[in-house]
């Protein structure tokens, strides 16, 4: 109990009240929750994407009226009563309980005394985040007049110590993001409980909290559930938990919420939002702003690999061609005409920019001065982390690149619902990654399936790039892929993807995940857990027949794609800037194209821009007949003219630019993993 913590303004009959034992903000509600209108408001409306729904009793709780597994969970969350609690703790009005206390009752009696079965029930989250509103109306009838009667106040403890039950002997404790409100849910049923009853909810509470914070999170502070998006819901969560002040005795969550925090900076795009790896939600890119987490340079955590700068030729293009509105080509999840109204893109590039043909916006953005007071604009991320299989998608050694506007993207998790969409927004042909046989590295959920942990085997940096590579070994498809990437700020992403098939000699669970000179000397530094073959992989037989494989590019929703040659294309960015794309195999009847907003035969060029929406975008695929061994290769650059991309006898890839010639040897061959860069003459 927070004896600073009081309901305000208390009927006169309740003038005399002890401080409430539990609090809001000690159960973890959802932030920005606004008070009920009123003690009889019964309008549920979980999410803004979803018509308002009007619950009357007895509650048909197994109805599912909008087929959305996330509105049936929020629905036994009882997230409708959150709104009255909080009106309750800001006025003292018995009343507004009256409606959650109404709720509990006709629940119980659905599921226990009628023993009707519902999925969703008794599922973790869900049973502790209902657990936290049980406790929290026990707590307000215990030193409260009005609020429930006695026999109520019987009921609600059987109905806690259901809770309690399930939460300790009955659900399976995962270990995963839900169990946070598993465990303040039953926290909260202790401060309400029997003290007998509360020895064995405080062991249980301190065992699972020291293991689901092992599980959650590796020892820098990356959350292990493969997006972003969860980085920031598990801080969210630790600061729930110093909120509640119940856990804190346990282990060290501030100090752990420092490094989780931390990690979360990194994962913000120049317009500061967090970036659309896994299943993070889907957004519509917006210009640098100034908000954005300012930190640049390189950083590296888990497997993933962010470089973060500022462009000053980005920043002077920006200056002089304000952002427009975003590309709105969009088909909402029920395939209804496009909302052009999601979000307004209309702000100035930079809060200091010169307005358009002003003369001196170049001048004054490439000024050395002016450069450090440019919010840094210029992001790109390598995903190669796969710490658990939760919230996993087939995006191993994708990537993304943001330079003043956003070029290269990630699809988003779409929605949690069972819908085409969800299922091409988690497939490998969603991400910037390759594809083979049209098939999924991961697996469905049933099956088993280790995580390789950090996929990144080197990163060097020099004369301003920035060497990655990376390599998996993806037994379910019989095959190591092995990418390398060139990243130069303002300028290009190069990637060289080698894909070769595991055969009897290195299907070995120890064997190395390519079988180049460079496999040693990045063993030392990679701390990867690798997998040998599980059940059902594939292993390459010699001489097997060819396989399709592709190499998928998805574009920022306004960045249309035209032909300019042989497998070469350009496109023109918002802030005026020309890209220009280069493909390459060791193939010759390989062969490229641009799809965009495609539903048959199969979902593709679509990437996610708010929850349950999807909007149309340019997805370049390479395709290539895999055979043993494959190379092939991808430059997205800014400004600069590319005219050719070539395979050598030798495995190195050489790119003629305008001005420059890069020679690389990629990770994965035969020789160690280098590059350089050479003036053209």
């Amino acid at each position: 109990m927070l004896p600073s913590d009081r309901a305000s303004s208390p009927t006169a009959q309740d003038a005399s009240a002890l401080p409430l034992p539990i609090v809001v903000r000690q159960l973890g509600f959802t932030p920005g929750t606004k008070a009920a209108p009123s003690p009889d408001y019964n309008v549920f409306t979980p999410r803004a994407d979803i018509e308002p729904y009007t619950l009357t009793l007895p509650v048909a709780w197994s109805a599912d009226p909008f087929h959305d597994r996330n509105w049936c969970a929020q629905l036994h969350m009882f997230r409708m009563t959150e709104g009255h609690l909080i009106a309750f703790e800001k006025t003292g009005d018995a009343r507004f309980l009256r409606w959650p206390l109404e709720l509990l009752l006709d629940w119980r009696q659905f599921h226990i005394v009628n023993k009707k079965k519902n999925k969703y029930a008794w599922a973790d989250k869900v049973t502790g985040h209902r657990a936290a509103t049980l406790a929290y109306i026990m707590g307000a009838a215990q030193v409260r007049q009005g609020i429930a009667t006695h026999e109520e106040q019987e009921v609600l403890r059987t109905l806690a110590e259901e809770h309690v039950r399930q939460i300790l002997h009955v659900i399976p404790v995962r270990l995963t993001n839900h169990t946070f409100d598993d465990l303040v849910g039953v926290r909260a049923l202790a401060e309400v409980l029997p003290e007998q009853d509360r020895p064995e909810i405080h062991a249980f509470v301190k065992k699972t909290l020291q293991a689901l914070l092992r599980s959650q999170f590796t020892d820098d502070g990356l959350h292990k559930e493969n997006s972003p998006g969860y980085q920031v819901y598990a801080s969210m969560k630790l600061r729930q938990l110093m909120a509640a002040r119940w856990f804190e005795e346990y282990q060290d969550i501030a100090g752990l919420l420092k490094k989780s925090e931390a990690i979360e900076r990194w994962f913000r795009t120049p317009d500061n939002r967090i970036v659309m790896v896994g299943d993070t939600n889907g957004h519509v890119s917006g210009p640098p702003s100034a908000e954005a987490p300012r930190e640049t340079g390189l950083f590296q955590t888990g497997g993933y690999v962010i470089r973060r700068d500022r462009d000053a030729t980005a920043a002077a293009a920006a200056a002089a061609h304000p952002a427009t509105l975003a590309d709105t080509n969009a088909l909402p999840a029920d395939g209804a005409d496009a909302d052009t109204s999601d979000e307004d893109m209309a702000e100035e590039a930079m809060a200091d920019a010169n307005p358009a043909g002003s003369g001196t916006a170049a001048a004054a953005a490439t000024s050395p001065a002016l450069t450090e007071a440019i919010p840094p604009n210029a992001y790109f991320l390598l995903m190669g982390s796969a710490q658990s299989a939760v919230h996993k998608h087939n995006d191993d050694l994708s990537y993304v690149w943001y330079d003043g506007v956003e070029i290269v993207r990630e699809t988003g998790k779409f929605a949690y619902k069972t819908d085409p969409m969800r299922t091409y927004a988690i497939s490998a042909r969603a991400h910037n990654t390759i594809e083979l046989d049209g098939r999924d590295p991961w697996p469905p959920l049933t099956e088993p399936y280790p995580p390789y942990g950090n996929a990144i085997r080197k990163v060097d940096e020099r004369d301003g790039c920035t060497l990655i590579c990376a390599s998996v070994r993806q037994t379910r498809l019989g095959i190591i892929h092995a990418r390398t990437v060139l990243y130069r700020p303002g300028h290009f992403v190069l990637t060289v993807d080698l894909v070769r098939d595991i055969t009897a000699r290195n299907a070995a669970p120890d064997a190395p995940d390519d079988t180049g000179k460079d496999a040693g000397s990045d063993a030392a530094s990679n701390t990867a857990s690798k997998t040998g073959s599980q059940p059902g992989d594939a292993v390459a037989a010699p001489g097997s027949a060819t396989r399709p494989l592709i190499q998928w590019t998805h574009f920022a929703t306004d960045i249309k794609l035209r032909p300019k040659g042989n497998m070469l294309f350009e496109a023109r960015l918002s802030d005026g800037r020309q890209l220009a794309v280069g493909l390459a195999s060791d193939q010759p009847n390989a062969s490229a194209e641009v799809i965009r907003g495609q539903t048959e035969p199969r979902i593709q060029g679509w990437t996610s821009t708010a929850y349950a929406k999807m909007t149309r975008n340019d997805a370049l695929g390479l395709t290539h007949q895999h055979a043993g061994l494959t190379h092939m290769a991808s430059l997205v650059a800014i400004d600069g003219r590319i005219r050719k991309l070539t395979w050598t006898t030798n495995e190195r890839l050489r790119v003629v630019l305008d001005d420059e010639i890069i020679t690389i040897t990629p990770h994965g061959g035969r020789r160690e993993a280098s590059w350089r860069i050479d003036p053209k003459v």
